[in-house]
């Protein structure tokens, strides 16, 4: 029998599946990675300096959350010239709809 390639490998399993969404939610459920990503859901490229301005956080702070949800495969990252863009992963954005289409209030993380 041949031995599996990458290409080849089925999809994750029910149990990494569980496990990743879990990963996924727990690092959404830090207030800034949360707005940072619904941002990005609204604006589908954006470099770390806007989003800081946008969320009012420092630069660094928001790299340094980027950089968590990069780990997991919820933002992904494109250099245009000096600038990295990041962008959310779609299957996120899905998770993010409800929020999405609620009006956003003062309170709401959305409005950074």
């Amino acid at each position: 029998m041949p031995a599996r390639t990458e290409s080849h490998r089925p999809a994750l399993d029910a149990a990494e599946s569980t496990r990743h969404a879990a990963q996924l939610y727990r690092a959404l459920g830090h207030v800034a990675r949360l707005s940072i990503a619904l941002q990005l859901a609204r604006a589908p490229r954006m470099c770390a300096h806007v989003l800081a301005t946008h969320c009012h956080l420092r630069e660094l702070t928001v790299k340094r959350h980027l950089r968590t949800l990069q780990r997991l495969g919820a933002v992904h990252a494109s250099k245009r010239g000096d600038c990295t863009l990041y962008a959310l992963d779609p299957q996120v954005l899905s998770l993010l709809g409800p929020w999405l289409t609620q009006p956003s209030t003062p309170d709401d993380p959305a409005s950074c």
